[in-house]
């Protein structure tokens, strides 16, 4: 399984070479094979409602609508991880244990290879 995170989404969003680069990548794969997680759904809602919040043209308020309801349509085409209590928890320990620096470390490696 091959779980995308909001990095990724927004890349392929743009369009431009690194996002090609994630769709090229993501052919070689399945689509049951790939997923996100509940989190980066929440991240991509997030930011198209601080871009309509803060819209001052009209355009920009169209531009903003427009992606609201691509995120709401691509995000039915995908499988959607939960962040339940057991994820909380291992998340949490893996804080403590001080993986944030790992995690880091494979996100920068995952980049690194078109992920």
């Amino acid at each position: 399984m091959y779980v995308l995170d909001t990095d990724h989404i927004s890349l392929i969003q743009r369009g431009g070479a690194e996002g090609q680069r994630i769709l090229a990548k993501l052919a070689n794969y399945r689509e049951d094979e790939i997923c996100i997680t509940i989190i980066t759904y929440e991240e991509q809602i997030k930011g198209w409602l601080k871009a309509l919040s803060s819209a001052k043209r009209r355009e920009d308020t169209a531009f903003g609508y427009l992606g609201l309801k691509r995120t709401a349509r691509d995000f039915c085409e995908i499988e959607i991880l939960s962040f339940d209590v057991a994820a909380i928890e291992q998340y949490e320990m893996f804080m403590q244990l001080g993986a944030a620096k790992e995690i880091e470390k494979l996100e920068l490696g995952m980049k690194k290879m078109g992920f």
